[in-house]
């Protein structure tokens, strides 16, 4: 695990945002279920684009493990709709075209390694971070599996 912010522990900040849906949600509408909070670098990146494929793979087994995706990316809602056509439309993308959550969450830019670093968030049924990951380059990201096992233990 790559907390290097100390998030683990701490409720998630409260935050709303739009999705490519139509709907605004606040992070806090998901409490009773586990959510997995995916930072995405951007949607032109091969790295952002072949994780958003992987999840779109594993979408069933999230839910199996009473969890929500919580995607987002650090765009436009015309960038987010593209996005989404990735993977067939399983799960919304919310989008940030400000920047404002990315930074609360401490998503890192590192302008010699070309940008937004990816981070993934598993945040408890009670808002609680539990799982704090933050890359160190554009392909450092965890596999679905490791989270699927945190959500395992999370519902024990």
């Amino acid at each position: 695990m790559k907390d290097k912010f100390n998030l683990v522990g701490i409720k998630i900040p409260e935050f709303k945002l739009p999705n490519t849906r139509g709907n605004v949600s606040n992070i806090r509408d998901f409490l009773g279920q586990n959510i997995v909070l995916v930072l995405f670098r951007n949607k032109n990146w091969p790295y952002s684009k072949a994780h958003a494929q992987k999840l779109g793979e594993d979408f069933e087994k999230f839910k199996q493990y009473n969890a929500v995706l919580f995607t987002i990316l650090p765009d436009t809602q015309e960038s987010a709709e593209k996005f989404e056509e990735l993977y067939e439309n399983k799960f919304p993308i919310y989008y940030d075209s400000k920047k404002k959550v990315n930074k609360m969450l401490k998503q890192e830019v590192k302008p010699l390694k070309m940008g937004r670093m990816p981070a993934i968030l598993v945040i408890d049924a009670q808002g609680i971070i539990r799982y704090a990951y933050y890359g160190d380059s554009m392909d450092d990201i965890p596999e679905n599996e490791v989270i699927i096992d945190i959500l395992k233990d999370l519902n024990t």
